[in-house]
């Protein structure tokens, strides 16, 4: 499953449909995620944020920030994977992290470097430590996708073994036709 999802995503961002790659890149860390931590069964947004921070939200935040600067944490992505998958819209709900201000980017052009993700914050000083306020946070489509898609193809590779629930078949109905007649292709 997770290589048929991989390859939809791929194809949909070489084609120019960036809502559908993300929709689709967002349910990786729900499947990897029940591979992982299969008795979390009932605790769906909780199993997919430990997921996702530790094998992508670790590595997304500055250690030496002190200001509350955001980042890609698992929080964030499970507020924008709801949003898009229940409601058809990019927002981030319950202002994750305190961002005012969120922005999905994207360029046409595989490679993306000018167009990454950014957060951007007036920086204050309250009681003589300094915090980010007004805090905006912009996220390149094309790299969040790659970025979900190559770590879940790495965990179901590390541990396929995991995957066992998947009970289902996906058929070529013309495949099936062809060889119920005996036509070669």
């Amino acid at each position: 499953m997770i290589n048929e999802l991989v390859r939809e995503v791929e194809y949909c961002l070489d084609h120019g449909c960036y809502m559908a790659a993300l929709a689709t890149a967002l349910i990786l860390p729900d499947i990897c995620g029940k591979a992982k931590y299969p008795k979390m069964e009932k605790h769906t947004k909780q199993r997919y944020i430990k997921w996702f921070d530790e094998y992508i939200g670790e590595y997304e935040k500055d250690p030496e920030d002190t200001t509350g600067m955001p980042y890609l944490s698992g929080e964030l992505v499970y507020s924008l994977r709801c949003s898009i998958l229940h409601q058809g819209n990019p927002n981030i709900e319950g202002k994750k992290q305190d961002i005012e201000y969120f922005e999905l980017l994207y360029r046409k052009e595989e490679g993306a470097s000018v167009c990454v993700n950014c957060s951007e914050a007036r920086i204050v000083e309250v009681n003589g430590k300094e915090i980010a306020v007004n805090k905006k946070y912009c996220v390149n489509v094309r790299m969040l996708c790659d970025k979900l898609c190559r770590v879940a193809m790495y965990f179901y590779k590390q541990h396929n073994e995991l995957f066992n629930f998947f009970n289902y078949k996906i058929v070529d109905c013309d495949f099936q036709t062809r060889r119920a007649f005996g036509i070669k292709d």
